[in-house]
C-alpha cells in the first residue's frame, strides 16, 4: 500500500514493505526504475531491536529526476514520515528542508527557490504553524518576518521592502493587530497607529512624503475621539475637529491656505449646534447660520464682504419660513419673498438697483398664485396677470411704456380662451378665440379700424343696423351655431357688449359701462367653471 502526501511541490512515500533484516549495514533496494536505466525510487532500511523486544523498521525513501538529481529523500519510521525531509530542484539546488514527527510536520522548514536564493521559512509543531515565519523576494532579501503561536499569528510583525528597508512594524495577538504600529516609505515615516485586540485604540498620526505631520488624533475603541488636527504645508494648522464616539463633538475649526479662518461652529453629538460662521479668504464674514441639533434654525445672514449683507433669511427645523430680504451691494433692497415650510408661500416683491418696484405677486406651495404686477423702469405698469397654482387662469394685461393696453388675454387652467390685441390708440388690432391650443377664429384690423380678416370657408355672418345706419349688431356662426365673435353696439357705434362662441358655446361675455370703459368680463358664463373678471379696474 503507498499513500502519497503533497506539500509544497514535495512528494512523500510511505511504504509498508512487512521486511525484517538483521545486521549493521542498511540493505538497499531500488523499487522503480526510468526507461532509461538510472533508478527513480530507491529505499534503504534497518530494523532496531529494542531492549523490550519490540522491532522497529526505519526506511530513507529516495526518489530521482530522469536526469539522475535527485528530487527528495524521506525518512519513514513506523509506516510513517519521521525524521529529515529534503528535496531539490531538477537543477540539483536545495528546494526545500525539514522534519517530520510522527507523521506530522514539526520545527523549521525551509525553501529556496532554483537560483539557491531563500523563498520562505515556516516553523511547525503537530501541522500547525508555530514560531518563526518568514517569506522572502525573489532577490533573497525578507519580505515579511513574523512569529505564529498554533496557526495563528502572535508577536512581533516586520514588513521589508526588496532593498531590504522597513515597509511596516507592528505585531499581533492571536492573529489581530496589537501595540503600536508603525508604516514607513522611501524610509519616510507615512503612518502610525496603535491597536488593542484588533481595535484602534490610542494616538494615530499621518505623515507626508516629506515626514512632516499631516493628521494627529486618537482612537478609542475603533472610533475617533478627542481633538484631531490636520496641518498643511502652506499655513501650519489646517483643521481642528473634536471628536466623541467617531461623531464630530466640539469645537469644529477650518483654515484657508492663507491661514486665515474658513469656518468655525461646533458640533453635539455628530450635529451641529449654535452659531457657524463660514469666512472668505481675506478672513471677512461669508455666512452665519444658527443651527439646533443638527437643523438650521432662526436668522441665516450671507454677506458680500463681510459688512453687508447680501441675503438674511429665517429657517424653522431646517426649511425656510418667513420672509427672505435680497440686498444690492449699496444695501438697497433687491427682494422681499415669504416661505412656509420650506416653499414660497404669500407675497413677493423685486426693485431695481434705484429702489423702483419691479414686480409684486404672491406665491401658493412654491407657485404663482393671485395677482402678479410688472412695472417698467419709469414706475408705468407693464402687465397684469392673474394665476392659479402656477398657471394663468383670468385676464392677463400686457402694456405699453405710454399707458395703453396692448394685450389683453382671458385664460383657463392655464391655457388661452380668447385674446384682444390692440394698436397705441386703442383700436382693436386682433382678436383670437382658441379652443386648448388651437385658433378657432381669428379676426384682424388696420390701425384706423378697417377690418382685413381672411375669409374663412364655412363661416356666415349675421348683422343688423339702427335707424341711423350704424350697426346694431353682428355675429358670425357655423352651420347653425354661434362661432366666433357676437357684437352689440349703441346707436353711435359705441360698442356695448362683446361674446365669444365655440360652436355655440358662450365662453366670453364682455359688457361696458360706457364707451371705452367695460364694466365685467365673464368666463364660461352659467356653467361651473365660471370665471368673473371685474369690476375691469381691479386689473390696476
Amino acid at each position: 500500500m503507498v499513500s502519497i502526501i503533497d506539500f509544497r511541490s514535495s512528494v512523500v512515500i510511505i511504504g509498508c514493505f512487512g521486511l525484517i533484516y538483521t545486521g549493521c549495514s542498511p540493505p538497499i533496494q531500488t523499487l522503480e526504475i526510468y526507461n532509461n536505466g538510472r533508478p527513480k525510487l530507491v529505499h534503504e532500511y534497518k530494523v532496531i531491536s529494542s531492549s523490550l523486544g519490540i522491532d522497529s523498521i526505519t526506511v530513507k525513501l529516495i526518489k530521482y529526476y530522469r536526469n539522475g538529481m535527485k528530487h527528495y529523500q524521506q525518512e519513514i519510521m513506523n509506516n510513517q514520515p519521521n525524521g529529515k525531509y529534503y528535496s531539490w530542484h531538477p537543477n540539483g539546488v536545495k528546494f526545500a528542508k525539514g522534519k517530520y514527527l510522527n507523521g506530522e510536520l514539526s520545527d523549521k522548514w525551509a525553501w529556496w527557490g532554483k537560483d539557491g536564493l531563500p523563498d520562505s521559512i515556516r516553523t511547525f509543531r503537530k501541522e500547525m504553524l508555530h514560531g518563526e515565519y518568514i517569506d522572502y523576494f525573489s532577490n533573497g532579501k525578507p519580505h515579511k518576518l513574523m512569529e505564529y503561536v498554533e496557526n495563528k499569528k502572535y508577536g512581533y510583525y516586520k514588513e521589508l521592502d526588496e532593498k531590504g528597508k522597513k515597509v511596516s512594524v507592528g505585531e499581533y495577538r492571536n492573529d489581530i493587530p496589537h501595540g503600536h504600529w508603525i508604516w514607513w516609505k522611501n524610509r519616510i515615516k507615512t503612518r502610525e497607529l496603535t491597536y488593542e485586540n484588533g481595535l484602534k485604540n490610542g494616538p494615530f498620526r499621518i505623515y507626508d512624503k516629506l515626514g512632516k505631520k499631516k493628521i494627529i488624533g486618537q482612537y478609542k475603541n475603533d472610533k475617533k475621539d478627542g481633538e484631531w488636527n490636520w496641518f498643511s504645508d502652506q499655513k501650519g494648522l489646517d483643521s481642528l475637529i473634536v471628536y466623541n464616539n467617531n461623531q464630530y463633538n466640539g469645537e469644529y475649526n477650518i483654515w484657508h491656505a492663507n491661514g486665515n479662518q474658513a469656518v468655525k461652529g461646533d458640533y453635539n453629538n455628530g450635529l451641529k449646534n449654535g452659531e457657524w460662521k463660514w469666512f472668505n479668504k481675506k478672513g471677512q464674514k461669508d455666512s452665519i447660520k444658527i443651527y439646533d441639533t443638527g437643523q438650521l434654525f432662526g436668522f441665516v445672514t450671507i454677506y458680500y464682504d463681510g459688512r453687508q449683507p447680501r441675503e438674511i433669511m429665517t429657517y424653522v427645523n431646517n426649511k425656510l419660513h418667513g420672509i427672505m430680504t435680497s440686498f444690492y451691494r449699496d444695501g438697497m433692497t433687491e427682494s422681499e419673498i415669504t416661505f412656509s415650510n420650506g416653499l414660497r408661500s404669500g407675497s413677493y416683491k423685486y426693485w431695481d438697483s434705484e429702489g423702483n418696484i419691479e414686480e409684486k405677486g404672491a406665491y401658493l406651495k412654491d407657485k404663482l398664485h393671485g395677482l402678479v404686477l410688472r412695472w417698467y423702469t419709469t414706475e408705468q405698469l407693464s402687465s397684469s396677470a392673474m394665476f392659479s397654482s402656477g398657471k394663468l387662469q383670468g385676464l392677463m394685461r400686457i402694456f405699453s411704456p405710454s399707458g395703453s393696453t396692448m394685450k389683453e388675454g382671458y385664460y383657463f387652467e392655464g391655457l388661452p380662451v380668447v385674446i384682444f390685441e390692440y394698436y397705441e390708440n386703442g383700436r382693436f388690432r386682433r382678436i383670437l378665440a382658441y379652443r386648448g391650443n388651437e385658433i378657432i377664429q381669428e379676426k384682424v384690423w388696420t390701425a384706423i379700424g378697417v377690418e382685413i380678416t381672411t375669409p374663412v370657408l364655412g363661416i356666415r355672418t349675421k348683422s343688423n343696423v339702427h335707424s341711423n345706419g350704424n350697426p346694431s349688431y353682428e355675429c358670425t356662426y357655423k352651420n347653425n351655431s354661434k362661432h366666433g365673435i357676437e357684437w352689440n353696439w349703441g346707436e353711435y357705434f359705441d360698442l356695448q357688449s362683446l361674446n365669444i362662441y365655440d360652436q355655440g358655446l358662450l365662453v366670453l361675455k364682455r359688457t361696458w359701462a360706457e364707451p371705452g370703459i367695460p364694466k365685467e368680463d365673464i368666463l364660461f358664463p352659467g356653467i361651473s367653471k365660471q370665471i368673473i373678471i371685474g369690476p375691469y379696474s381691479s386689473a390696476d
